[in-house]
């Protein structure tokens, strides 16, 4: 998916409608701290997916439901790749 990416990165995954893609970048900005050289972001239909090499916060999922990004409480799930031996 990410082939650019280490396999060390963590990976961002969210689900949310395809016209807040703009607003979720200001959220990962203004949240997290991080910008678009930082980041990719890839759609698949309506999931957009996040590879990051900055760590997230633990409770990012939280402070995006308080502002009302997503639609239902599984939509945001922090995945980490298994570090390459």
């Amino acid at each position: 998916m990410f082939s650019d990416i280490p396999d060390t990165y963590p990976v961002f995954k969210h689900t949310i409608p395809k016209d807040c893609v703009n607003d979720m970048r200001w959220f990962l900005i203004a949240l997290t701290g991080i910008y678009e050289n930082d980041y990719k972001l890839e759609q698949q239909g309506t999931d957009y997916v996040v590879a990051t090499h900055i760590d997230t916060p633990a409770n990012l999922k939280e402070k995006l439901q308080a502002e009302k990004v997503l639609l239902d409480d599984d939509a945001v799930e922090l995945l980490r790749r298994p570090k390459s031996v």
